[in-house]
This record gives structure tokens, sequence and C-alpha cells, in this order.
């Protein structure tokens, strides 16, 4: 799930399901309860196989959640909705500048597996 398209590559976390066929394209929607359970997993899955790609996901999905869902009078909220004040459709997000994209992904690409996503996706041959 980590390198398709369900995971936010941005932000940390995991997008709640998908508006493409293949599950490569998400629907902007991110829920406290989803990620909870998935770094869970992930936490689970480290500790069976030792891997550290699956610790690093489960801290960035930890991450994620303190830094987006955490509410400042503590707690968490649970959700981050489809629907932003900056677009009208349901499932949609705001564009981000192409630089800060490109910064997050290099950073990333130095600690994580590659994968086909939805921002980089391998061309069929």
């Amino acid at each position: 799930m980590a390198a398709g398209g369900l995971r936010d590559q941005l932000g940390g976390g995991f997008h709640r399901y998908a508006i493409d066929p293949g599950w490569r394209v998400p629907h902007f929607e991110q829920m406290l309860y989803d990620n909870a359970r998935l770094a869970l997993i992930y936490l689970e899955a480290y500790q069976v196989t030792g891997r550290d790609d699956f610790a690093m996901i489960a801290r960035i999905v930890l991450d994620f959640m303190q830094r987006e869902l955490g509410a400042p009078q503590g707690g968490f909220y649970t959700a981050i909705d489809a629907d932003t004040h900056a677009c009208r459709h349901a499932g949609r997000r705001p564009l981000f500048q192409l630089d800060t994209g490109r910064a997050k992904r290099r950073a990333e690409r130095r600690t994580a597996s590659a994968g086909a996503n939805i921002l980089r996706r391998q061309r069929a041959r």
C-alpha cells in the first residue's frame, strides 16, 4: 500500500480509497482510524520481518497523525475531509508548488524504496 496511490506522498498518511480502477488516484480523504490501524500494521510487520522500510512508513504515518490530525487542545480530529474550501469538487485538492513536491520526493527517495504511484508512474512498454 505504501508504494501505491493510497499513500499521501507529500503529507504522509494514507487516503481512504481510490477513485480509479487501478487504485492509483486517491480520493483525498484521510481518516484517523484508517491511519491508526495502518501504523500498527506497519509496526507489527517491522517486528516480524525486521524490514526498515516498514518502520519508516509507521513513523511517517504517526508523524502525519500528530501533525495533521492532532488537536491543539489535546486528542485527535477524526478525519481530513476531501472537500476543501479551495476546491468545489469532492475528492480534489488544491495544487501544491512544484518545487515543494520535488523536494519532498527527493528526500523520500533517499530513505524509501522506489515504487509506482500517482506522482511517479512507470511507463508501460
